[in-house]
């Protein structure tokens, strides 16, 4: 059994966080190896730093711009990717302490993020973050809320014979002004079930970006695109190997896939998964790419450019990654300002803004025009319940939330100006 559960790697610039970070550990009842208070006077430098890197069950990497010029951060964190290169004991755990880059080998890894928290946050998500890293995965201890964007069975039996609603747009009331340079909840078309909202929700701003599957009176698929580039609808037939069959399934998720996204362009589908991955689909080849996405990624989004990939995920993580990077997108910036799971992410159509939508009650608007480093611009707090999905209109100028859950906690429209 290892003498310490962490050896803290850090750079002089960043003793205060080493300490600070040590400090919560070790009141928690962790044993914790840390140069600042076992390096002392008449020890071996080399040796103890021998211990940390080999005899330690974890390492805690200190990420700053600091510590990625310095040789020896370099060499201690390296020795403990050497000794878990795919990840699977977690050997390696890095923290930012400031929004700094990871580039090369650490940009795969899942880090852990203290910057723009205060004190008590920030070690109650170092203390969970850890939790999770040693249990290997983030089971919540309470039952999840239903999870946003579920279909309807197919063959439901309707509960009425009357005509069903007409989905339209949900207006906010006229009777009451703007307030704090918002509206005040939509109403619900008459005859639409509170229970329906978070499946309604995203047809409210019809983009041209957005493809609508349904299905035509013979039952073959098809893909209907809305919005200023197609003022009337037009239907695209897909091509299908025999009538009544669609094309063969794409298999090699190993858990369920919660969201699906086509790339502006058509040629690449992007998917995630409760598997923890986001798949890279070739359309023409139907070969995929994994990509880490954390613990259940529920929602994927391209920006309107199709240069930025965004996804939501259980692990309380908004993730951005960089398309034109190579083979392979790169990881480019990982936000953990939410404090639950990440059920919806959404572009501005002049790819400018992300949202966010999350399971603490939450939207956060990010800006989003440099990827690499998202601001966070506005935390909208007024949700009383899970937000299970957002979308931007048109011209930018409003955000929609759906939130609620299946015990019917909130059960709202929310509709955002957004300035």
């Amino acid at each position: 059994m290892s003498q310490w559960d962490f050896f803290v790697s850090y750079t002089a610039a960043d003793q205060d966080w080493a300490e600070w970070v040590a400090w919560q550990l070790e009141d928690a009842g962790y044993q914790v190896l840390i140069q600042a208070w076992d390096f002392v006077p008449g020890s071996n430098w080399a040796v103890r730093m021998q211990q940390g890197t080999t005899e330690a069950e974890r390492t805690i990497a200190l990420l700053s711009a600091a510590y990625l010029r310095s040789v020896y951060g370099q060499n201690e964190w390296h020795a403990a990717h050497t000794a878990d290169p795919a990840g699977f004991t977690r050997r390696l755990l890095p923290v930012r302490v400031e929004d700094c880059p990871r580039p090369g080998l650490l940009g795969q890894i899942v880090t852990i993020d203290l910057f723009g928290h205060p004190a008590d946050t920030a070690r109650q998500h170092l203390l969970d973050a850890i939790t999770t890293a040693r249990a290997g995965r983030a089971k919540p201890t309470a039952a999840p809320a239903f999870p946003p964007g579920q279909a309807l069975p197919l063959q439901q039996t309707p509960t009425t014979a009357t005509e069903p609603p007409f989905p339209g747009p949900v207006t906010p009331d006229p009777d009451q002004p703007a307030l704090h340079g918002r509206t005040r909840p939509g109403r619900i078309p008459r005859g639409l079930s509170r229970r329906d909202l978070s499946l309604t929700v995203a047809l409210l701003f019809a983009t041209g970006t957005g493809l609508l599957v349904r299905s035509t009176q013979d039952d073959n698929p098809t893909a209907t695109s809305t919005g200023p580039a197609a003022p009337t609808p037009t239907a695209v037939r897909t091509s299908t190997p025999t009538p009544h069959r669609p094309r063969p399934p794409l298999t090699d998720h190993t858990g369920p896939v919660r969201s699906v996204v086509f790339s502006p362009d058509g040629e690449t589908l992007a998917s995630g998964s409760q598997d923890g991955t986001i798949r890279l689909w070739n359309i023409a080849t139907q070969d995929s790419q994994p990509l880490p996405g954390g613990i259940t990624v529920w929602s994927v989004a391209f920006s309107p450019d199709g240069r930025t990939l965004a996804s939501g995920s259980n692990d309380h993580t908004v993730r951005l990654w960089d398309m034109t990077a190579g083979p392979l997108p790169e990881l480019v910036a990982s936000r953990t300002e939410h404090t639950a799971s990440v059920g919806s992410v959404a572009f501005s159509l002049d790819r400018h803004t992300l949202a966010s939508g999350s399971n603490d009650h939450t939207v956060r608007l990010w800006d989003a025009t440099d990827p690499a480093a998202p601001r966070l611009l506005h935390t909208l707090t007024d949700n009383t319940g899970p937000v299970n999905t957002v979308a931007f209109s048109p011209d930018r100028r409003t955000l929609a939330s759906g939130s609620g859950n299946i015990n019917g906690d909130d059960s709202t429209v929310w509709l955002w100006n957004i300035p």
